[in-house]
């Protein structure tokens, strides 16, 4: 999965071949919690790679701002907030992003939905792997992975139809393009109705 690649304008140093996970930690990046499928699977991820004695923790970047639609993070997983001010510039918040993975280095991120900070993406060392994920078929997304995918090790379209259309986005991308359907665990005693609109939720982003 990992290799040598230039993009865009740079390059970043990669493995040649896929690192142990238990000598990396698992940096997932969230901005302040909101109800959304992105959200949640984050969740579930990282209280399934604790569980498996990995080493997984949530970074919330925009922890201070206030979501329309928030979601009550659970107290059972590690989650972490960036350390920088309230009103910290924007060269502040890339610095100390930047900072923080690398002092947690070996590590794997996922930027998620997280458009503002992923953009340091191509200033990180090789230390540094990046998985990015495509959570719905949204045009957001795909410009986040034309714009970023080349800086990253790995990109994940949640479906085969999203993966399909980045393939034909950016051809470029397509040995470090991979489908891993997810989504939530829907209770069987729901009603018919109920158990479609969980399973609809649970592919938002």
């Amino acid at each position: 999965m990992w290799g040598d690649y230039e993009g865009g304008g740079g390059k970043r140093q990669t493995y040649d071949t896929f690192p142990n996970l238990k000598n990396h930690r698992i940096i997932i990046a969230l901005t302040f919690g909101r109800i959304s499928g992105a959200d949640v699977f984050s969740i579930e991820l990282v209280r399934q790679l604790q569980d498996q004695g990995l080493s997984a923790e949530i970074v919330c970047t925009a922890w201070h701002e206030r979501a329309p639609d928030p979601l009550k993070l659970p107290t059972d997983i590690s989650i972490q907030n960036l350390p920088v001010p309230v009103h910290a510039t924007w060269q502040t918040r890339w610095e100390t992003m930047t900072r923080y993975l690398e002092e947690r280095a070996p590590c794997i991120c996922l930027p998620n939905y997280d458009w503002r900070h992923s953009c340091i993406s191509p200033t990180l060392s090789g230390h540094v792997k990046i998985v990015g994920i495509a959570h719905s078929d949204d045009p957001q997304h795909y410009e986040h992975v034309g714009r970023l995918g080349h800086y990253w090790d790995g990109i994940v379209g949640v479906n085969r139809k999203i993966s399909e259309h980045i393939a034909e986005l950016e051809p470029s991308l397509i040995e470090r393009l991979y489908t891993v359907p997810y989504g939530v665990h829907v209770p069987s005693e729901l009603s018919q109705e109920k158990r479609a609109a969980a399973r609809a939720f649970s592919t938002r982003a």
